[in-house]
């Protein structure tokens, strides 16, 4: 599990099993492809998604709309870039399990 503050508040992030298998479902794609399509940098869409995921179990009241003024209020207020962007969703990926790259 992770923690995200933003502001004032904190959020708690966990891609559960049942979540990936629905954003999957909705995508019609494989979350490590979705992943591979971060590597575009004018493609937020997947940050997004990836990290409502994470979101739904903890915090089901949160739309996706509700992400992206999230997503704002990282860029404004916690300085975030894509970089760390990035970093959040491969912790968010390792935490359930999966793993980017060979080994």
């Amino acid at each position: 599990m992770l923690l995200l503050k933003v502001k004032d508040k904190e959020y708690t992030l966990r891609l559960t099993a049942r979540h990936l298998r629905d954003l999957e479902y909705r995508e019609k794609k494989s979350i490590l492809s979705m992943f591979n399509k971060l590597e575009e940098i004018s493609l937020i869409e997947p940050f997004i998604k990836i990290i409502h995921a994470a979101l739904i179990k903890n915090h089901p009241e949160l739309k996706l709309d509700d992400v992206y003024d999230l997503y704002d209020d990282l860029v404004e207020y916690e300085n975030y870039n894509t970089d760390k962007l990035q970093k959040l969703v491969e912790d968010i990926m390792s935490t359930a399990g999966l793993t980017m790259g060979a080994e």
